[in-house]
C-alpha cells in the first residue's frame, strides 16, 4: 500500500467520474460528493478502481448515510441497558421522535431505490439517484445536526448540575 497507488486509484476514479459528467451534465462535482460522502478518500484508502464510477458513486453515498440510521434508531427505540441511550431518549418531544421517524423512512426508501437500481443497471437512473439522493441529504443533514446540538446542550445542562 502505497502513497502512489492512492494517487493513481483517486485520479483513475476523478478521470472517470469527470467523462461521466460530461455525458450527464445534471450530476453533482464531485468535490460536492467528497466533502459530503467522502468519496476520494475512500477510493484512495482502498486502492479501488471501480468499473463503475455512477454504481460507486450511488453505494459510497448509501454507506455514508447509512451510517446515521443506527444511531437514530436508538431514539426511537433506545437500548434500556444503556443509561446513556435512555437519558438521550428523554431529551427528545414527540415531534423530534416523528422527525426522527420520517428520517428513518427516507433512509429506507433511499436504500430500497438504489436496491431496485442495482438488479438493472442504468446510468440515467444512477445519475437521477445521486443527484436526489445528495440534494435530499444536505436538508436531512440539517436535521440531524440540530438534534445533535440539543443532545449535546443537553448534556451540557447537566454537567452544570
Amino acid at each position: 500500500m502505497t502513497l502512489q497507488e492512492s494517487r493513481a486509484a483517486m485520479l483513475h476514479f476523478s478521470e472517470n467520474y469527470t467523462k461521466a459528467r460530461e455525458q450527464h451534465p445534471q450530476l453533482p462535482p464531485l468535490e460536492e460528493l467528497d466533502s459530503e460522502f467522502d468519496t476520494l478518500e475512500l477510493v484512495g484508502r482502498e486502492k479501488i478502481f471501480p468499473r463503475s464510477v455512477l454504481r460507486y458513486a450511488r453505494w459510497q453515498m448509501m454507506q455514508g448515510v447509512n451510517a446515521w440510521a443506527g444511531y437514530l434508531h436508538g431514539f426511537i427505540l433506545p437500548n434500556p441497558q444503556n443509561a446513556a441511550s435512555m437519558e438521550e431518549y428523554n431529551f427528545l418531544t414527540d415531534k423530534d421522535k416523528q422527525v426522527l421517524v420520517d428520517t428513518l423512512n427516507w433512509i429506507m426508501y433511499r436504500n430500497r431505490e438504489m436496491n431496485l437500481i442495482q438488479l438493472n443497471e442504468d446510468d440515467g437512473k444512477s445519475v437521477d439517484f445521486i443527484t436526489e439522493t445528495l440534494a435530499e441529504w444536505k436538508e436531512r443533514k440539517g436535521t440531524i445536526q440540530k438534534l445533535l446540538e440539543r443532545n449535546r446542550d443537553a448534556w451540557k445542562a447537566k454537567l452544570k448540575k
